[in-house]
């Protein structure tokens, strides 16, 4: 389902704004790194970067 997700949102970004996405960032977790969504992204040239969550998200508002 996250596949299905980030497919729409990256067809949004092409169509709605004229743009292309290089980078995604996202959490750690099974659901955005595993090989469906590996291979998406590098079908798509996209650089797929991965935080460490929660600790990133606390750590940034320290």
């Amino acid at each position: 389902e996250v596949l299905k997700i980030i497919e729409t949102f990256i067809i949004l970004v092409e169509t709605q704004y004229g743009g292309s996405i290089k980078t995604f960032e996202s959490d750690n977790t099974h659901d955005y790194v595993c090989q469906s969504v590996d291979d998406f992204f590098r079908k798509m040239e996209i650089v797929h970067e991965t935080t460490r969550g929660v600790v990133n998200l606390f750590l940034f508002h320290l």
